[in-house]
C-alpha cells in the first residue's frame, strides 16, 4: 500500500472511531513500509488514546529516528514521557521541540506549558514560571496523569514551592 492510500484509510477509520481497524493498517503498512515514519506516528498516536504511552513513545521514537528535524515528533513523545511520569525526559524532549519550532511557533503554549508542569514535578520552580510567562492566563488542558489542569494551578504550585 503506498502511503497517500494508507493516510487516506487511516483518517476515514479515526473520523467513524474505528480505532482497533486503524491499528491494524498501521501494523500492515509499517510492515510493508519499515522506512516510513507516517506509520510509527499514527500507530504511536493510537498507543496514546489506549494510554499504552510506552509503545507511543517507542514508535515516536522510530519516528525521530526516520525524521528527526520534526518537532511534533520531540514534543509528543516529551508529553507522553510526561503522562508515564519521566519527568527528565519529558523536560528535554519539549526542550528539543521548542527550540526546532522557533521559526513556526506551532507548538506555543502548549508546549511551554508541558515543560513548565514537569519543571514543577522536578523542582526546578523558577525556569516554570518563566515558561509559564509563554502560555496564555486561560490556558487549560486535561491529562491522563494529572486531571485537569490550568496554567493559574500550575503557577500557584510553582510559586508555592519558589518560595
Amino acid at each position: 500500500m503506498k502511503e497517500k492510500e494508507f493516510l487516506e484509510i487511516y483518517k476515514d477509520l479515526i473520523e467513524s472511531k474505528n480505532f482497533d481497524s486503524a491499528l491494524t493498517i498501521c501494523e500492515q503498512f509499517i510492515s510493508d513500509n519499515p522506512e516510513s515514519f507516517e506509520g510509527y506516528r499514527k500507530r504511536a498516536y493510537l498507543y496514546s488514546r489506549s494510554n499504552e504511552f510506552e509503545n507511543a513513545i517507542s514508535d515516536i521514537s522510530e519516528a525521530i529516528r526516520l525524521n528527526p528535524m520534526n518537532s511534533t515528533y520531540y514534543f509528543f513523545r516529551g508529553w507522553w514521557k510526561i503522562e508515564s511520569g519521566d519527568f527528565v525526559g519529558g523536560e528535554t524532549d519539549v526542550t528539543v521541540a521548542i527550540d526546532l519550532d522557533r521559526d513556526s511557533n506551532l507548538l506555543s503554549d502548549t508546549a511551554y506549558f508541558f515543560r513548565s508542569l514537569a519543571r514543577v514535578e522536578l523542582g526546578r520552580n523558577e525556569d516554570a514560571i518563566a515558561d509559564l510567562r509563554n502560555v496564555e492566563s486561560d490556558f487549560m488542558i486535561h491529562l491522563k496523569r494529572f486531571g485537569k489542569i490550568s496554567r493559574e494551578e500550575l503557577l500557584k504550585r510553582a510559586t508555592k514551592c519558589a518560595d
